[in-house]
């Protein structure tokens, strides 16, 4: 990532594509679950309000391994967020692109 600039970063998921990570609406990274206990446990209850869903922005908590994949790593995050957004839906490459541009 670029230092001392603000950059756009964008990660969708959808049982169909998987995992990508966007950086200034451009995809740089990808990854599907390998095994269907995988993808269970990032679709379960999905859309169900009563079951709560951990969301964590920046970087996960000390020594957790909430993310699966071995494509985008987990690190330390140091910076500031803006204008941040959950979307209900997994945005396609061209509606990130656009995000990326506001």
């Amino acid at each position: 990532m670029p230092t001392d600039q603000w950059s756009h970063v964008a990660v969708t998921w959808s049982a169909t594509d998987g995992l990508k990570l966007y950086v200034n609406g451009m995809e740089v990274a990808d990854d599907v679950p390998s095994t269907p206990a995988m993808a269970h446990r990032v679709t379960h209850d999905v859309g169900n309000p009563d079951v709560p869903h951990d969301l964590i922005l920046g970087s996960a908590r000390q020594g957790a391994t909430y993310c699966w994949t071995a494509q985008i790593a987990m690190g330390a995050f140091e910076g500031d967020l803006d204008e941040t957004r959950v979307w209900p839906i997994a945005l396609g490459p061209n509606d990130v692109a656009l995000e990326a541009q506001r």
